[in-house]
């Protein structure tokens, strides 16, 4: 359960309000209000319950804070700097208000169902506009209101209800690796359906970044599920063979293919690669250049004043804009997150805990690949991602037994969970419990198998 029904439908309503974007002003939105309204209402309901503070990302944060800080010295644009300073409070927070407000699996579980129901009509939203359908009460904000839906069609792009095509891919790309993570819906066709509909809204959404982080995180992921099977090396060498021998062959055929893309095809939306990477390398040219000339930062979103276009890549940004202490803090909140990961991988014996760890794996990559194209630190899926990851990484430490303090020699007795085993207490039960017959495991999974690698 969450801490109080209030609190459950509290973090509900985050997950519904998470994609929507339109309406901004400075930033922030009416939906940023009501996501900020349910976090000031949730934290009463904490602390009459006493809950125990967890603080995530703490270290991480007060190092991009502190460079935040002293880069909005600078004076370059102070408006902008504290408006971005509030940005990253509020995502921060948002992250501190889940990894608190969820106390058990089963709700983190209905949250992403939530999260994925969300997910499913933003792709379907995303796929209409590519075809040139849109709904003008959800449609019409950000690039869409300066180029055009009919516009945004013919380049091959479609933003839904976000600010910008990039943003609707993470956040597709993201719901991706998320529905991975959890057993459902156990019916398979249903199940593959719901994947391509996801994948459908990355490639409406026209963003290279996503695609580029959606390839790479399933590839990661792959490689970590086959290892946990016991095929990972034999597997690594002839997949690489094969993609390696496929791109050999088909590259100039897709190259072509890509030159001469019209309109109508879906491909015209990454056709451009070449083109956006130069003004790409444009813009980190000119962020490279004010970070030797503020080697303290000029404040976090300034170089939207300077260069007119925000620098599309993370770790720069937070370079020019936050000096070292926000380039390292970034670094290392990519680092802890990774820990996470890694000790749930070290805990979480069962394989549907290693197969929720995989795509969460997959997910953690598919944001530091894009990261590398687009700022991504600044949308609220990516927080909720690390809430996840970290929720994840929580319940498995939490659900691993401990060792008994009996002398060496005299054995020991795992505790069973409650309601289980002789009298639902005490002693385990004759059979150990076995994941449900036909269902993919993931964070929702319920029960243990045998073994670590079936």
């Amino acid at each position: 359960m969450i801490n109080g029904k209030l609190g459950f439908l509290l973090a509900l309503g985050i997950m519904l309000a998470q994609p929507i974007e339109r309406w901004r002003f400075s930033g922030l939105g009416p939906v940023d209000l009501f996501i900020i309204g349910l976090m000031l209402t949730t934290w009463p309901v904490l602390w009459r319950r006493r809950v125990p503070l967890h603080v995530p990302l703490a270290l991480p944060m007060w190092l991009i804070f502190a460079g935040s800080l002293i880069g909005a010295l600078s004076g370059l644009d102070l408006g902008a700097a504290w408006v971005a300073l509030i940005q990253e409070v509020y995502l921060f927070l948002l992250l501190v208000t889940l990894a608190n407000a969820v106390i058990d699996r089963p709700t983190l579980l209905t949250l992403i169902k939530t999260w994925l129901i969300m997910a499913a009509f933003e792709a379907g939203l995303l796929i209409l506009g590519r075809i040139g359908v849109s709904i003008p009460f959800l449609a019409g904000g950000g690039k869409a209101a300066l180029l055009g839906d009919e516009h945004l069609s013919q380049i091959g792009r479609s933003v839904g209800t976000f600010i910008n095509a990039n943003a609707a891919g993470g956040f597709m790309m993201v719901s991706t690796f998320l529905l991975l993570a959890i057993p459902y819906p156990r019916h398979r066709p249903l199940r593959l359906g719901l994947i391509l509909l996801l994948l459908g809204g990355v490639l409406s959404s026209g963003s290279n970044g996503a695609l580029l982080g959606l390839t790479l995180g399933f590839g990661l992921a792959s490689l970590y599920w086959l290892h946990h099977r016991g095929r990972a090396i034999l597997f690594s060498l002839a997949a690489a063979s094969l993609v390696i021998t496929l791109l050999a062959l088909s590259a100039p055929l897709i190259a072509s293919r890509l030159s001469s893309a019209g309109s109508g095809s879906p491909l015209v939306a990454f056709s451009r690669v070449d083109q956006k990477l130069s003004k790409r390398l444009a813009l980190w040219d000119t962020a490279v250049d004010i970070a030797q000339e503020h080697p303290t930062g000029i404040g976090p979103n300034v170089t939207v004043s300077i260069a007119v276009i925000a620098v599309h890549n993370d770790y720069i940004a937070f370079m020019s804009e936050r000096g070292p202490l926000g380039l390292i803090g970034l670094l290392l909140l990519l680092g802890e997150v990774l820990f996470w990961l890694a000790l749930a991988a070290r805990d979480g014996r069962a394989w549907p805990h290693h197969l929720a760890s995989g795509a969460l794996l997959g997910g953690l990559t598919s944001v530091a690949a894009m990261a590398m194209s687009h700022e991504v630190t600044h949308g609220r899926a990516v927080w909720l991602l690390f809430a996840v990851i970290f929720l994840h990484y929580k319940f498995i430490r939490t659900e691993a037994p401990h060792p008994s303090p009996l002398p060496e020699g005299e054995g020991t007795i795992p505790p069973s969970p409650p309601g289980r085993g002789v009298g639902g207490e005490g002693l385990p039960s004759p059979h150990p419990l076995t994941p449900p017959s036909g269902g993919p495991g993931g964070i929702g999974a319920e029960g243990l198998p045998l073994r670590s690698n079936p």
